[in-house]
């Protein structure tokens, strides 16, 4: 099978709803519900939760991730963590010569939202993620674990993010399909190409986790409409609003230092007097001291 062949493989299972894994022996598999239209656990896959924000509520999966045979792969973060956000990728390893053969220059892939509705962001050198109105994030490779006919599993640190990525801790490459570099003039076995600058262009897919510090206090948290005095009393995709869960809608809202009337115009849920008496908005806890939210989820 040649590199073209193997993109549209991987399209393919893209359009079913599900990655393709090419002989991949990756776990992290999932079953039942991909991440919504949940009412109990019962209706996610095995190691998942449903997290209720709302109705309908989310499936959440764990990071641990196993090999075909059942054993744990030493891909977890080293600390308690939870999942922010994950992705499906579908691209390019891009390799040049090197003395001892190919050598990894970087990656050239689209970013998928879980569903598969779209194309949400990019993965280039660095390595780095960004994603469109979420941030990006570079990461170091800490763990690799062989893939047999794919590249390697594996967990990074983060290195750099912003956005909603400043709180990323870890990133795992799971189900890893494709991507390891071969012959080019063996089409049926092949998934890379040779290019006039020397490079070898090698298909591949693969998703990654992205994990915050601490447990997932908030899988937990009440749902909307129910008391608090701290985001991690609600639910996840909720905040603290004046003691309610409820969604954070950030849209037209002040920021911590101008002047408002009510604590319904800023972005925190505090409008209060400053020094000279004037009233201000401030920013409470879950939000920083320069007026922007800070993302918990």
């Amino acid at each position: 099978m040649n590199r073209k062949a193997i993109v549209l493989a991987i399209v393919a299972a893209a359009a079913c709803g599900k990655p393709s894994q090419l002989g991949s022996k990756s776990s992290h598999e999932e079953t039942g519900a991909p991440v919504s239209n949940c009412v109990n656990d019962a209706d996610c896959g095995d190691g998942a939760r449903c997290i209720s924000g709302g109705s309908p509520g989310e499936c959440s999966y764990a990071t641990t991730a196993f090999d075909e045979d059942g054993r744990k792969l030493p891909l977890d973060p080293p600390e308690p963590s939870h999942i922010i956000a994950r992705y499906h990728a579908i691209g390019l390893q891009i390799y040049v010569k090197g003395s001892d053969g190919w050598k990894l220059d970087r990656p050239q892939a689209d970013l998928f939202d879980w569903n598969w509705t779209g194309i949400v962001g990019i993965h280039s050198k660095g390595p780095v993620w960004k994603v469109d109105d979420v941030g990006s994030v570079t990461g170091v490779k800490k763990v690799s674990v062989t893939n047999e006919g794919a590249v390697d599993l594996l967990l990074l640190a983060a290195k750099e993010g912003n956005g909603k990525f400043a709180r990323v801790s870890y990133i795992q490459r799971l189900n890893t399909s494709g991507g390891q570099p071969c012959d080019p003039s063996d089409e049926d076995l092949c998934g890379c190409e040779s290019r006039d600058n020397g490079e070898l262009e090698c298909s591949y897919s693969a998703d990654y986790i992205f994990s915050a510090p601490g447990a997932d206090a908030r899988a937990d948290g009440g749902p909307s409409g129910s008391t608090c005095s701290a985001d991690l009393d609600c639910a996840l995709d909720l905040n603290c609003l004046q003691g309610i869960c409820d969604v954070a809608s950030t849209e037209g809202k002040l920021r911590n230092g101008q002047s408002c009337q009510t604590s319904d115009e800023c972005y925190s849920d505090r409008c209060e007097p400053n020094v000279n008496g004037d009233l201000e908005c401030v920013g409470p806890q879950g939000y920083d001291t320069g007026g922007d939210p800070t993302f918990n989820q």
